[in-house]
């Protein structure tokens, strides 16, 4: 008897070892993340033991993705055969497979049995591969953008949850799909199905083609403005607007730039939802995603009530060639009426060259500053413009 009582007393202690006494759960890892000058969330990883920096870290990532050249100096062995992947815009059908891999974030975070998908991701920059689903779905992960740090916990761990908010999601081309709201200048409001997504960057709300046209939306706004973009599969076409909030759980937050999708393939051609919500939405809080649980925590933090960016200079940059492209110039902006066009080539901005575009980008986010830009034209001649950068939408 008295053995089986010391027996109960080691059991119950050890149980009481992996939770304290509200319950919570002790965490298994932690690590640091930056946000990169392209607005990533960036982690470093190992894979087989050797460290690789500079991964995504992407909740709308169905699987995980690694540079083909980082494969190759990984020496990873390759499954036989071509493989589809399906992205926000697009799919692409010839991809490579590698076996199974080993993944490890921290000692005790470590995934086993990975396929990476192997592409050329030198359109992203220094980026050497992208892991989310994978991750997400064996981990409760909690995201802290005021101190850059994710802790993790066992799959059905229980962080301390003091002061979030929880919101109920179901699981979507491997991505958490939740409720959200959004109302309009008009006075008119929507509601749907969204995608919480943190590789978005292009915008805080992206509408996909069916529900743009099911609601005839474009017909809503005051004014549209064409833009292109690239995703992982492919370049978009779609046009930009404001809305006067989007609401999410019990939060609402105010005026934001939204995308109407002209998508004809990939995710943003799906029906049955609303569209995708992105990282400058979500990174206004600190996050827990339970799969487990299909709960997303939600508690605002530092940044909660900074206002959001609109376009100011109408220009949009890619990179092409070891050179800087002017993509798109919105014809209702002063860039356009002093003849910037699209095609020209980026010299400088305010006198700096030989940057990335994500450098550029931030020169041209500057409410009320004048910037002084130089491009090249097609017959190589330099042409100078001077534009104020403000709100053009």
């Amino acid at each position: 008897m008295m053995m089986k009582k010391i027996k109960y007393f080691l059991i119950l202690m050890i149980g009481l070892c992996s939770c304290n006494i509200q319950g919570q759960s002790k965490q298994i890892g932690e690590i640091p993340f930056i946000i990169d000058e392209a607005g990533f969330i960036i982690i470093e990883l190992k894979i087989n033991q050797k460290s690789v920096s500079n991964f995504i870290l992407d909740t709308g990532a169905s699987g995980t993705v690694l540079d083909d050249d980082i494969a190759t100096q990984l020496n990873l062995s390759f499954k036989d055969g071509e493989f589809r992947s399906t992205g926000s815009n697009g799919t692409v059908s010839n991809l490579k497979k590698t076996t199974e891999q080993k993944i490890s974030i921290t000692e005790k975070v470590v995934l086993k049995g990975i396929e990476f998908s192997v592409m050329d991701l030198s359109f992203l920059g220094e980026i050497n591969g992208i892991i989310g689903f994978d991750l997400f779905r064996n981990f409760v992960s909690q995201i802290n953008f005021d101190t850059s740090k994710i802790i993790f916990y066992k799959k059905k761990g229980k962080p301390n949850r003091d002061g979030y908010q929880a919101v109920k999601f179901v699981e979507t081309y491997c991505t958490p799909e939740i409720d959200v709201s959004f109302s309009l200048e008009n006075g008119e409001t929507f509601n749907g199905k969204v995608l919480f997504d943190t590789g978005n960057l292009a915008y805080p709300l992206i509408i996909n083609t069916p529900y743009k046209t099911k609601y005839n939306l474009p017909s809503k706004f005051k004014s549209l403005i064409p833009v292109e973009g690239r995703g992982i599969h492919s370049k978009s076409q779609s046009e930009k607007g404001i809305i006067k909030s989007l609401k999410l759980g019990k939060f609402e937050l105010g005026e934001m730039t939204v995308s109407l999708s002209n998508a004809e393939n990939g995710v943003l051609s799906r029906e049955g939802y609303m569209g995708i919500i992105g990282l400058e939405y979500i990174s206004k809080f600190n996050i827990i995603i339970d799969y487990h649980r299909k709960k997303i925590h939600l508690k605002p933090n530092n940044s909660f009530l900074n206002p959001f960016e609109f376009p100011l200079s109408g220009i949009g940059l890619e990179e092409e060639n070891n050179e800087i492209i002017i993509k798109t110039v919105s014809k209702i902006s002063d860039a356009y009426k002093q003849g910037l066009r699209k095609g020209q080539r980026l010299v400088s901005i305010n006198g700096i060259e030989g940057r990335n575009r994500y450098f550029y980008k931030s020169l041209l986010k500057n409410k009320g500053e004048e910037v002084t830009i130089v491009v090249r034209l097609e017959n190589e001649e330099l042409k100078t413009v001077k534009i104020i950068l403000k709100r053009i939408i």
